[in-house]
């Protein structure tokens, strides 16, 4: 699911939201019942967002407040990272830098280069809603 996404999605190598929830859920049922489940899952899981898509449900989310959608991506991550713990235990020395180096790359290489977009930027330009007319219009992002 999340190598169709990331070809068919905005830009190369982009993880939806959807993609992570649908992550999150399947995790579990991987461990609870195996190979067996794990394509009817991601497949039922990817038909239920395609059915909602072509439903125009998408239209609805004008009605959720950003604070909500960004609150729910940062539970998120901090969902995905806390299922990464565990696999940071007991671990050779040499992993710890390897993590370091991984953050700071996130962190930093943003700051010096306009080529890699900052962590929660969201890409080159951001839509907003214009209060007046109700039409999306694109608000170019300044450089850091």
């Amino acid at each position: 699911m999340a190598v169709s996404i990331s070809f068919l999605g905005g830009r190369p190598a982009m993880i939806s939201a959807a993609t992570g929830a649908i992550a999150l859920v399947i995790a579990p049922v991987m461990r609870e019942h195996g190979y067996d489940y794990l394509i009817a899952t991601v497949l039922l899981g990817g038909l239920i967002q395609v059915v909602l898509g072509l439903g125009g449900f998408g239209k609805l989310m004008r009605f959720i407040p950003r604070s909500v959608m960004v609150g729910f991506v940062n539970a998120l991550v901090i969902l995905i990272f806390m299922a990464q713990v565990p696999y940071m235990v007991d671990v050779p020395w040499l992993v710890y830098p390897m993590i370091a180096v991984g953050i700071a790359v996130m962190v930093g290489l943003p700051r010096v280069s306009t080529v890699v977009n900052r962590p929660g930027s969201g890409g080159g330009s951001q839509s907003m809603e214009d209060e007046s007319h109700g039409s999306i219009q694109e608000v170019p992002r300044r450089a850091a």
